[in-house]
């Protein structure tokens, strides 16, 4: 049975497994616009019971851009900005 199984990984093993980045074709640009909202007065607690908190909220909103400079150079960029609050701060 053993020398089965060994036959079979033999004639499933596969080659050298090789990954690289796509990038964009020379002068495409995407850009992904993003905006979260996220609210919350309520939680679980340790014992997966839903409690009451104090009132929490945060909203983000983030822009990514690629460009492709080339046909093998992507720039890529992203900027991001955050409001939040919660029981010790507002940020």
């Amino acid at each position: 049975m053993a020398a089965a199984g060994l036959a079979l990984a033999a004639l499933c093993h596969g080659g050298p497994a090789l990954a690289w980045a796509w990038p964009m074709a020379k002068g495409e640009t995407q850009a992904i616009l993003k905006y979260e909202l996220e609210e919350a007065d309520e939680a679980f607690d340790i014992h997966g019971v839903v409690v009451p908190i104090p009132e929490q909220d945060d909203e983000s909103v983030s822009l990514f851009v690629e460009h492709g400079a080339t046909d093998r150079i992507t720039i890529q960029g992203k900027i991001g900005w955050t409001r939040g609050e919660d029981l010790f701060s507002s940020y």
